[in-house]
């Protein structure tokens, strides 16, 4: 039971009291619920499965700024000057998934930016590149390929400091748009 969890559960807890073990969660979809329900059963588990809720407004716009506090303070980080993903940011990106499976009824909108180093084509291949890897990768970790979009913006937002310079490592980030359905 509790290997599958993982696989099954938006978020769970499994517990033993006494001799009963009971399994509490939030299953992805109707497949996931059925695979946990027979399983739970062959193994006498006591399961209560609900489904994800449905996001509405305020849902969706508590977890865009969910989605960006965590990767503000977490960075998706890439190789330089490229699209591949740096080591670590499966870690990160598996957060983000984690997070954003924890609803349906929303679409996301990855966004990726780079910093002025470069032509401004480059910056816009760079970040339309590494926002269809991340929004790939959310995809692969369970995310629906029809809610998941990417855009890059090039260097057209950088993140300025104090004195109004850029701060470079600042400006190349991916952000996150969170719209209803």
């Amino acid at each position: 039971v509790i290997e599958a969890m993982p696989t099954n559960l938006v978020s769970g807890t499994a517990a033993l009291d006494g001799a009963e073990l009971r399994l509490d969660g939030i299953v992805r979809n109707d497949a996931t619920r059925a695979a946990l329900d027979e399983l739970a059963v062959s193994v006498d588990v006591d399961a209560a499965l609900v489904d994800r809720p449905v996001a509405d407004e305020n849902t969706a716009a508590e977890l865009e700024a969910e989605l960006n506090t965590f990767v503000a303070e977490n960075p998706i980080l890439f190789e330089p000057g490229s699209v591949a993903l740096a080591p670590g940011a499966d870690a990160t990106l598996e957060q983000v998934a984690a997070r954003a499976l924890r609803v349906v009824g929303v679409d996301l909108t990855v966004v990726g930016h780079t910093d002025s180093d470069g032509t401004a084509d480059d910056n816009q291949l760079l970040s339309d590149g590494r926002a269809a890897v991340v929004a790939a990768a959310l995809v692969e970790l369970g995310l629906d390929e029809a809610a998941v979009a990417s855009e890059g913006r090039g260097a057209t937002e950088p993140v300025l400091d104090a004195d109004g310079n850029e701060d470079k490592a600042a400006s190349r980030r991916v952000e996150f748009v969170v719209a209803l359905q």
